[in-house]
């Protein structure tokens, strides 16, 4: 077993846990790299472990070792960062943290995320983000996440208190104005053809910034089918979060001519259908059966299933209805996990399904007409249109205090 490096490297590991004799495993450590004295990924797991174990020093020697065989290697540079920001040498390792936001290849977010978090704790992130802003302006490359935790930095420099809401997402907002000007620099670029946005555009979401994410989609990414997928299911998501459910179904509509979709941008879709016409219904079970058919399953299978089965229902469709519970039935009752999706106002299906499935089972005719209908009511009535609602009334006695405080003071009341 000497030359398998993955047995011998996976032993140590156990022995570490298991808190095994120190001087031992450090004698295999040595022996481990003398045989293997190119192979990096190895050295930074050694480094890896003096450093966890609060040996600065050593971890520091082994890096130096490994530096000859390893100068491109973004693991490598993220891991040296850290090394120079504890030696206060911040020159060098704002040089090495550029060299992993501008690699040429990308093979994990963890290198971007290590270095701009070595940098923070040090007080040198914005620093770091100003250099980046100036390369990317020059025209040079950023891997997708480095420019999504530039977006990230840019969006945490909200100033405290807010800004005016129905101003917040123009340019009279500082993050607004900054995200544009860096992307009109993106669109000069000659890499923007092969660059995807996805991962700023979720930055800008997760943050509520949808309207300035549609209107990048619109200037910069709208090339229809052959478009980047993540681009595609993040406009489609900033639409639906603005309300703007007839651009997001037509966005939406052609999904099934597109690679590289996720389940979850389908979620999305869903909330655009409208549940009380039968163009709708079939339009949400197409999509729900065709998904869960050809698509990965994700954290959103579960509610693409149970929307399916609603939908089934709801239309007539008792043959639908059935063979949806026997052919996903492991998605049906039990407690949702934590990673999992499922819109709050909706949970009730969960269970709901199950009894309606079990009432036409039994042939129980008026039992399934009573959960059915009841199921009709809870989606027309259901948690957003209550809110609308209430919002309405409230507005309804806004404006009805305002015009009796105008119509006293104006005098069109008799005294």
């Amino acid at each position: 077993m000497l030359s398998d490096v993955s047995f011998r490297l996976k032993r140590l590991q156990v022995l570490e846990k298991a808190k095994a004799d120190a001087a031992s495993i450090d004698a295999e450590w040595a022996q481990l790299l003398d045989d293997f004295p190119e192979n990096v990924p190895l050295y930074l797991n050694r480094y890896d472990s003096l450093h966890e174990a609060g040996s600065s020093d050593e971890a520091t020697t082994i890096l130096v070792r490994i530096a000859p065989y390893a100068e491109d290697d973004s693991y490598f540079l993220a891991r040296l960062v850290d090394v120079r920001c504890r030696e206060g040498n911040f020159a060098e390792a704002l040089d090495r943290a550029l060299r992993v936001c501008f690699a040429p290849v990308e093979q994990s977010t963890w290198p971007v995320n290590h270095v701009w978090e070595a940098l923070g704790t040090a007080n040198k992130e914005e620093k770091l983000a100003q250099v980046f802003r100036s390369r990317v302006e020059e025209g040079a490359r950023p891997t997708p996440r480095a420019l999504a935790r530039f977006t990230e930095w840019t969006v945490d420099q909200e100033r405290p208190g807010g800004f005016l809401r129905v101003l917040r997402q123009t340019r009279l907002h500082h993050v607004t104005r900054d995200t544009l000007s860096l992307m009109q620099a993106v669109e000069r670029s000659s890499w923007r053809s092969e660059f995807s946005l996805g991962d700023v555009f979720a930055t800008l979401n997760k943050h509520r910034y949808p309207r300035l994410v549609v209107k990048l989609w619109n200037r910069m990414c709208d090339r229809g089918p052959d478009g980047d997928s993540e681009e595609w299911a993040q406009a489609g998501r900033a639409m639906v979060n603005l309300g703007q459910k007839a651009k997001a179904r037509e966005l939406f509509r052609d999904w099934r001519k597109r690679r590289g979709l996720k389940m979850w941008s389908l979620a999305n879709y869903l909330e655009c259908l409208p549940r009380f016409r039968k163009e709708g219904l079939h339009e949400v079970i197409g999509t729900c059966r065709d998904a869960l058919a050809q698509l990965p399953h994700d954290h959103c299978a579960r509610y693409l299933t149970v929307m399916q089965a609603e939908a089934s229902g709801l239309i007539g469709d008792k043959e639908g209805l059935l063979k949806v519970w026997q052919e996903r039935r492991p998605y049906f009752g039990g407690e949702l996990r934590s990673d999992e999706y499922f819109r709050t106002e909706y949970k009730y299906l969960i269970y709901d399904i199950p009894d309606l499935v079990d009432a036409l089972q039994r042939d129980d005719r008026k039992m399934y007409l009573k959960i059915l209908w009841r199921l009709r009511f809870k989606r027309l009535w259901n948690q957003g249109r209550r809110a609308m609602v209430r919002n309405v009334l409230a507005w309804v006695v806004r404006l009805a205090v305002l015009w009796w405080v105008i119509a006293n003071v104006s005098g069109v009341f008799p005294r």
